[in-house]
């Protein structure tokens, strides 16, 4: 039963690669758009989310903050 179930694994894994090259997709531009930049301490504000009303501001999400702590740099990856 195991040989058969990497028999198909092997056979899906060929089609889909079958099907790339036959469409010729261009995978080297997948994830070029995700590009990390870093913000300096300066520009954070930190605030309480509760303490914030609609009316007041209106907040943008710009992407997913990420911090490295090696070199203490914040860094924010856009969508």
């Amino acid at each position: 039963m195991a040989n058969l179930a990497d028999a198909m694994l092997v056979l899906a894994v060929g089609i889909m690669i079958a099907v790339v090259m036959g469409w010729k997709l261009d995978l080297k531009s997948v994830g070029s758009d995700l590009q990390a930049r870093p913000i300096n301490q300066d520009q954070i504000e930190i605030v309480d989310k509760n303490q914030l009303q609609d009316d007041q501001v209106t907040l943008e999400e710009l992407g997913t903050l990420y911090y490295d702590q090696d070199s203490g740099t914040y860094y924010i990856l856009n969508k």
